[in-house]
């Protein structure tokens, strides 16, 4: 339920129409699916599928760290739904652990929050309208740069697979985007000894996080990085978009 008249003039009548544009012309097993909306006074009323298994972040908090494989299912999926978006000129521009909700009576993973999601032609001009959250941003959302927002989404499901296997973020969002944007540039962050992850899981996510956007993977190549070639069961809930 959205009171109308809470939110910002910018949001009632650009985000808002854009979040419930794309929710019904998606349709993917890793999507969270809008089952309907309606109008009433100043409210606006999405009714959305219900998961009882809560979001991803809630999971790491309370679990710690996910197991590498069960991580590498999770992360196909993702990649899987983002890859479908993206097929369809759709790029989310929020993908963060609190947008990603657990299933577990299907033991799947789902995205959701369109809310700064919108549609942009392959070939277009740069973005320049700076969304999303912090600790997941790129490196030229950050410098206040124009930015291919396909790129910056791989950048965030980077982000999001480091957290799931290691339980902390890559950075530190309270320095300020300077000093953020330079340790990203050294790649300053360590996947803890003790959890032995594979080199396999630590290069694809170092891949996804590659510091220039122009040497970032598209999500179409993301799949086939080497942690999700190993083992992952090929269905239409993993990697085919």
């Amino acid at each position: 339920m959205i009171n109308t008249l809470k939110v910002t003039e910018e949001f009632r009548n650009k985000f808002l129409p854009r979040e419930i544009d794309c929710w019904k012309r998606l349709n993917h097993p890793h999507l969270v699916k809008i089952l309907g909306h309606y109008e009433a006074m100043d409210y606006v009323f999405l009714t959305m599928e219900f998961a009882r298994g809560g979001d991803m972040l809630q999971h790491v908090q309370k679990n710690g760290p996910v197991k590498e494989h069960q991580a590498m299912i999770w992360m196909s999926q993702v990649i899987s739904a983002v890859h479908y978006m993206h097929a369809r000129e759709i790029v989310h521009r929020d993908l963060k652990l609190e947008n990603i909700i657990i299933f577990p009576d299907e033991g799947i993973i789902k995205i959701t929050d369109f809310g700064f999601a919108r549609s942009v032609i392959r070939g277009d001009s740069l973005s320049e309208t700076y969304c999303g959250s912090k600790s997941y941003s790129a490196p030229e959302i950050l410098k206040g740069e124009p930015y291919d927002p396909y790129k910056s989404d791989v950048w965030s499901v980077g982000v999001i697979a480091f957290v799931i296997v290691t339980d902390c973020m890559p950075y530190c969002e309270k320095r300020p985007n300077p000093q953020i944007v330079e340790a990203q540039r050294l790649r300053a962050y360590e996947y803890p000894s003790k959890l032995r992850l594979s080199e396999e899981c630590r290069f694809s996510i170092d891949t996804m996080m590659t510091f220039s956007w122009k040497d970032r993977p598209r999500i179409s190549q993301c799949g086939l990085l080497p942690w999700f070639q190993t083992s992952v069961p090929r269905t239409a809930h993993t990697l085919k978009p």
